[in-house]
């Protein structure tokens, strides 16, 4: 089972209203990491997963965005989501600075709801938090950001359904540096992740794990596709044209989409299954008249479409 660990800003979420039938279709898990105070898009991106009968998963104690600092705040939008979707699996995040209390405190507030355990560092107790837990029949999954915890750490878990999750996406800054290596391993996670002991997996899609709000303005454009290789699955990048001062985005989107052009005039599969990048070739017929949150927004579709493809294939060969 794939999981998709996104946060909720305005793109991302788009991006999985606008997949939403594929990610039911191939039975994949999204995982939103709220970090607007707002719910008006998460909410709308919630409606749209409960109409396609996809599952999904939200996560109660966010560590970045505007309530990472308020737990309060988190709650009060946990508390609109729960009330207004009571099916919604919630997921806890646990490390380094998170006690046993926080983690109970969870379980109180919310005793009706089915949750997950997110590990993106050692938590300090496991004895008392497997204890605690092994008493708790509404306990789904742990999920463990590999980069954040060591496989004696994830092992110490054995026994309960662990699903690891991997940041495949190499982050370079500024934009220019992705010029350096266009193509890239991303993950082969989805081949072996069974033979690990492991009931599911994921990524952080084509945003990856780091966290920030906005950017200057655009020197470079870049446009990040993941791809089928012989096994493992690549990302390559598509770059605007070097330059050293800032330029207008339509200018730097054509460029950087001309190049995704050719490449999928040689690998014209990819549009039979890829309905963001059928959108991408209409957006650069029509002038690139649209922003880079647009962009952001069709490569995550992208992904998942493609995960959805993988998904499809692999059981056509069971």
């Amino acid at each position: 089972m794939y999981h998709c660990y996104l946060r909720g800003k305005q793109y991302e979420l788009l991006a999985i209203r606008e997949a939403a039938s594929k990610i039911y279709e191939s039975g994949s898990v999204p995982i939103i990491e709220p970090v607007r105070e707002g719910t008006r898009d998460l909410i709308k991106c919630i409606d749209v997963l409960s109409k396609a009968k996809a599952q999904y998963i939200v996560v109660a104690n966010p560590q970045v965005g505007d309530m990472s600092k308020s737990q309060a705040k988190s709650e009060a939008v946990i508390d609109i989501v729960v009330s207004n979707y009571p099916e919604t699996e919630l997921a806890f995040i646990v490390n380094e600075d998170v006690s046993l209390s926080q983690v109970e405190h969870f379980l109180q507030r919310y005793p009706n709801q089915v949750f997950s355990i997110i590990h993106n560092g050692r938590f300090g107790d496991v004895a008392g938090l497997k204890n605690f837990l092994s008493e708790n029949s509404r306990l789904n999954k742990h999920f463990f950001i590999k980069n954040d915890c060591s496989t004696s750490y994830r092992d110490g878990f054995e026994g309960s359904k662990l699903v690891l999750i991997e940041d495949g996406f190499n982050r370079r800054s500024p934009n220019a540096e992705y010029a350096n290596k266009l193509e890239e391993f991303f993950s082969d996670l989805y081949l072996t992740y069974k033979e690990s002991g492991y009931i599911g997996f994921g990524d952080f899609s084509i945003i990856g794990d780091h966290y920030s709000e906005g950017g200057g303005q655009a020197i470079t454009a870049v446009l990040h596709i993941t791809y089928k290789g012989e096994d493992e699955i690549n990302i390559r990048h598509f770059l605007s044209d070097p330059r050293k001062v800032p330029e207008e985005v339509p200018i730097l989107l054509e460029e950087a989409l001309g190049k995704l052009e050719e490449f999928l005039s040689e690998n014209q599969d990819i549009l039979e299954w890829s309905e963001a990048c059928q959108q991408l070739m209409t957006i650069y017929e029509g002038g690139c008249q649209t922003n880079l949150a647009t962009m952001k927004k069709l490569t995550i579709r992208h992904h998942f479409e493609l995960m959805h493809r993988i998904s499809v294939d692999r059981q056509a060969e069971q």
